[in-house]
């Protein structure tokens, strides 16, 4: 079963929802909010699953014009159908992270909670993620790392730094990670740095940023 097929089914019968109150997902907000100081930049939500997450950061975050400033795409047709029926006021889409529609420069703001790590092909992923980013732009994700997030060889499948087309999860360290990002042109925030935003594994949170190296984006 590819990862299209296995999500399909996922929110097809209903098993997505656990995710919702991921506490991850408050430090990305609570990021967000401190390093986004404009209620106008366009945001856009990698893997947005059924649209929970990106509408939190719409409440937190409300323009007049919604769909001109927040956007959202998954693999799974499942997932944006439902997402279209909770939420409105955002341009949902199904895609795929390694082949987006987006134009070059689109976003502001790119998140993406937990979901690099599902991609066959992270890098391929993370080099569009550059793509669509604005020059200063700002990239929060949440990434599972080995030696950040836990130790054993059950949670999620067990793959160390091996290549390999068969696994849904990719589990590399920290340090695989980062040289990815850097690869991909994705600036990185030190490790600590996610720390103030309430992050207990602050090892797994990845704050990147376009070419021009800006704190704060206006």
């Amino acid at each position: 079963m590819n990862p299209k097929e296995y999500y399909n089914r996922l929110f097809k019968e209903g098993l997505n929802t656990v995710w919702n109150d991921a506490p991850g997902k408050k430090v990305l907000l609570s990021a967000f909010v401190d390093l986004v100081e404009s209620r106008e930049n366009a945001i856009v939500d990698v893997g947005c699953g059924d649209g929970y997450f990106i509408n939190e950061i719409r409440k937190c975050n409300p323009v007049a014009d919604y769909e001109q400033c927040y956007s959202a795409f998954d693999i799974s047709e499942e997932a944006v159908l439902s997402a279209q029926k909770k939420y409105g006021g955002i341009a949902f889409s199904a895609m795929d992270a390694v082949s987006i529609k987006y134009g070059d420069n689109s976003f502001d703001v790119v998140l993406s909670y937990g979901v690099i790590e599902h991609i066959l092909d992270p890098l391929k992923a993370l080099i569009e993620i550059k793509r669509i980013l604005k020059p200063g732009g700002l990239f929060l994700t949440m990434v599972p790392s080995l030696d950040s997030y836990r130790n054993d060889r059950f949670d999620e499948g067990w793959y160390e730094d091996l290549d390999s087309n068969k696994q849904l999860q990719w589990n590399f360290r920290r340090k695989t990670w980062e040289a990815m990002f850097l690869e991909a042109g994705l600036r990185l925030f030190s490790c600590d740095d996610s720390k103030k935003y309430g992050a207990l594994k602050p090892g797994v949170f990845f704050f990147g940023l376009g070419e021009e190296f800006e704190i704060r984006i206006h």
